[in-house]
């Protein structure tokens, strides 16, 4: 469980891991850590530098809810918010090439490159979060199949803006600590009434 930043946390572990994992090194095509950013398609200008964007375009109640916690300090603590977070990665094409061929296919090449990462990390871990979160966080990066067409969805609601490839992602559960408390007074004693019959 986290505070109420973990929205937040996740989102930056997430560009984090993206971007330690795509630059700086010479067996993969060659991206800069401000290539790679947390943003709406929207705002990605045609001019822009990006070349993978990831956009938190969702948020839904997890199934995965907890009861209430009695605490050490004798006070009942409400119930996690237990979330599953949705992100649209998106792939832009390169502005470096000869021609339009090969700026696709560093496009390709940028989000193939992408999903391999999330695919080869797909749990996050309290190593890769803030310290607001528990020692034995384990959240699961997904890749979701687009049968309800949301894919479409998100990029009919931009207006003006190109399409480029985009892929769905679900992390999660994501558990935010409840702030509400109340003091409990645990039972220490109890009294059995026997009944008596009569002969």
């Amino acid at each position: 469980m986290a505070k109420y930043n973990a929205i937040a946390q996740v989102s930056n572990a997430l560009i984090e891991l993206l971007q330690t994992a795509m630059t700086g090194r010479e067996d993969v095509i060659s991206l800069d850590r401000n290539e790679i950013v947390l943003s709406s398609p929207d705002n990605v200008g045609s001019n822009a530098d990006t070349r993978l964007s990831l956009y938190l375009y969702n948020i839904e109640r997890s199934k995965h809810q907890e009861a209430a916690t009695i605490t050490e300090s004798n006070t009942r603590q409400a119930p996690s918010l237990a979330l599953n977070l949705h992100y649209l990665l998106t792939a832009y094409p390169s502005t470096s090439g000869g021609n339009e061929t090969t700026n696709m296919q560093d496009q390709h090449n940028a989000l193939g490159l992408a999903m391999q990462v999330l695919h080869d990390n797909s749990v996050l871990t309290d190593e890769h979060l803030d310290k607001s979160f528990e020692t034995d966080t384990h959240l699961t990066i997904s890749m979701k199949a687009d049968s309800e067409g949301s894919v479409s969805r998100i990029w009919n609601s931009f207006q003006n803006v190109p399409r480029y490839p985009s892929v769905i992602y679900e992390v999660g559960p994501v558990r935010i600590d409840s702030r509400r408390e109340e003091p409990v007074h645990r039972v220490r004693e109890k009294t059995v009434k026997s009944e008596q019959k009569d002969i």
